[in-house]
């Protein structure tokens, strides 16, 4: 199987490990550490979508991350999280039915073309109680408008999004897969955070 780059950065530790993009950009993972620790059970099986290297879910228990960047997916391994590289929006999950408690997307839904076949795997794998965590930015924000703008400036380097999101439009795709979901700004208006249960059928 050929996995390649999630998107059209090529390397992106270097970047999330550089003084800009890793020192001074990801404070804002503060805030989304402490929602998920809120609904993170220490014996719950989690998914991370679009993993990446993992640098936020690896300090749960029992972590499985999907991405397409294989490179990346190796550092995450050595993190101990069970790994798997496939096309996210072309392949079926390699997970049973009902099999995690919790599925989280953290900056990785702006990067998927088809999300609705996103959405419906989650809903898939997810446990019939379970929960979905979603992380991504708002562009329905000036405070995210702006800091965009200062992030490709200073890192000389767009934010390769191609699915922008804002508070409707989030509300619009999860609301068709899911029927309880709650969405709010954290981090000044830098991040929208999707939590939805109930998963239609």
């Amino acid at each position: 199987m050929h996995c390649g780059f999630n998107m059209e950065r090529k390397d992106f530790n270097p970047y999330y490990t550089s003084f800009w993009g890793g020192k001074i950009f990801r404070w804002v993972d503060i805030q989304k550490i402490k929602i998920l620790k809120k609904i993170i059970q220490p014996e719950d099986k989690v998914l991370d979508v679009g993993c990446g290297t993992a640098s936020i879910t690896t300090q749960f228990k029992e972590i499985y991350g999907l991405d397409k960047n294989q490179e990346l997916l190796n550092i995450a391994k050595k993190k101990g999280v069970k790994t798997t590289c496939l096309q996210l929006e072309k392949e079926k999950w390699p997970y049973q039915d009902h099999f995690f408690d919790v599925v989280v997307m953290i900056d990785s839904i702006e990067h998927i073309d088809n999300v609705d076949y996103i959405c419906k795997e989650i809903k898939r794998v997810l446990k019939k109680q379970g929960t979905v965590i979603i992380f991504t930015p708002p562009y329905d924000s000036v405070t995210w408008i702006l800091a965009e703008r200062f992030h490709n400036w200073i890192t000389k380097s767009p934010s390769d999004h191609i699915r922008p999101f804002t508070i409707e439009s989030m509300s619009y795709i999860i609301g068709k897969y899911f029927k309880t979901y709650t969405l709010f700004k954290k981090n000044m208006g830098l991040t929208l955070c999707c939590i939805a249960k109930d998963g239609k059928t």
